[in-house]
């Protein structure tokens, strides 16, 4: 998961700030400003990021493991997974790949 916003916001001048898409009343998104900025895709990621509710403490948090813990076993365990994305599927692929590089 990337967790980037891939379109360009519309509506909004240079200079906003996200506390401008946040109904601060009654704690939740301006859906109606969310839409108007977002296109659809990245409409649905921003809404659905919780809120920090009333009297709670912000808490980091490590998206690639279940429980949002960070572990040095966790980086390895990421690095590993980037790692064999990166890594042609097949030795057909890597023929080619190594053909195109005059490997």
């Amino acid at each position: 998961m990337d967790f980037r916003i891939t379109s360009v916001p519309r509506v909004f001048h240079s200079e906003a700030r996200l506390a401008e898409l946040i109904d601060g009343n009654a704690g939740c998104w301006r859906m109606d400003l969310v839409r108007q900025v977002f296109d659809v895709d990245d409409e649905n990621l921003v809404l659905e990021i919780p809120l920090k509710r009333v009297g709670m403490s912000d808490v980091l948090i490590w998206h690639y493991t279940l429980k949002g813990e960070f572990s040095i076993g966790s980086t390895y365990q990421l690095e590993l997974q980037r790692e064999q994305q990166l890594r042609p599927s097949s030795s057909r692929e890597r023929e080619e790949l190594d053909r195109v590089h005059g490997q």
